[in-house]
């Protein structure tokens, strides 16, 4: 028999959405991360659920010394979310790398002791090589429909992250380290160079804070 509390409770909408939620959404919003008219908190609170939460434990799994809160944990990986795009979720939860032409990647590769810091962790890898490493993971390509941000983006990764002058040698030495300091070179890691590339290397910064 079934109190009439436990009959109320069982009615009781399955998808409302906790402050908790709310407030995270809003500081991403607040951060310039998400644009509320393209990523809803709908689609935010969904992604939540079917995704965000069960990455985190994962996270939490690997990482048992100093590992970030769940609200630092998203920015990091900047919510999920493509900057040219501005929609959820974007597949930065993930490793993620940007092409600095049409044969290099360029990427913060991490490895084993990264949540200590990897010291000159940065480099550049011929496509090839790349894809040959991640063959038996799941790779999305994003492009940028305009090509001009694109090149742009590119040209600032490659300069900042590996050779101020576009040369070919590596004179860039950047530790791999999870920090929610987003304005600097060093310590970074993957999504935070692609996404400072676009924020910082085209006119996107700008669009953002207008």
């Amino acid at each position: 028999m079934h109190s009439l509390s436990e009959d109320l409770k069982s009615l009781e909408p399955t998808n409302v959405i906790s402050n908790e939620t709310t407030a995270l959404y809003n500081v991403g919003i607040q951060m310039g991360i998400i644009n509320p008219e393209k990523y809803t908190l709908e689609s935010f609170s969904q992604h939540e659920r079917d995704i965000f939460k069960d990455v985190y434990q994962e996270y939490l799994a690997r990482n048992e010394s100093l590992p970030l809160n769940y609200q630092d944990w998203l920015i990091v990986n900047n919510y999920g979310i493509l900057l040219d795009t501005r929609r959820g979720i974007g597949g930065l939860l993930g490793h993620s790398a940007i092409m600095t032409t049409d044969n290099w990647v360029l990427e913060m590769p991490g490895g084993k002791g990264w949540n200590n810091g990897i010291p000159n962790n940065n480099r550049q890898i011929q496509k090839d090589k790349w894809f040959n490493e991640h063959a038996s993971e799941w790779t999305t390509v994003y492009r940028c429909k305009d090509s001009a941000v694109a090149k742009q983006a590119a040209t600032w990764a490659d300069h900042k992250y590996y050779n101020p002058s576009g040369g070919i040698k590596k004179t860039v030495h950047v530790t791999y380290r999870l920090t929610t300091d987003f304005k600097t070179i060093s310590p970074s890691y993957c999504s935070k160079l692609v996404v400072q590339a676009y924020y910082y290397g085209t006119a996107m910064k700008q669009r953002f804070m207008d």
